[in-house]
């Protein structure tokens, strides 16, 4: 159900949040704190996906909207790198 398309921002989650420091602007707490959402709805949809394979049903079309899901969340990630400079 595509968890690499979600862990694999997980590096980038970090590095944001050391960048912006223990006080971050309020523009900056907001844009972490959406992404942060994001990542953990996601994660909690894969894992659903995963526990209805583990049960032995075919979750075909769940799969197929969290992976179109996780790749939708790859692109927020890249405004918020190059906001705070980091490209």
């Amino acid at each position: 159900s595509g968890p690499e398309r979600i862990l694999s921002t997980y590096p980038l989650l970090a590095a944001l949040v050391d960048a912006v420091g223990p006080d971050p602007s309020a523009e900056a707490a907001a844009e972490l704190g959406t992404l942060v959402a994001r990542m953990s709805a996601l994660r909690r949809l894969s894992i659903s996906v995963a526990m209805s394979l583990d049960a032995g049903r075919s979750p075909v079309t769940e799969a197929a909207l969290v992976k179109d899901l996780g790749t939708q969340h790859r692109g927020p990630w890249a405004g918020s790198a190059l906001s705070h400079g980091f490209c």
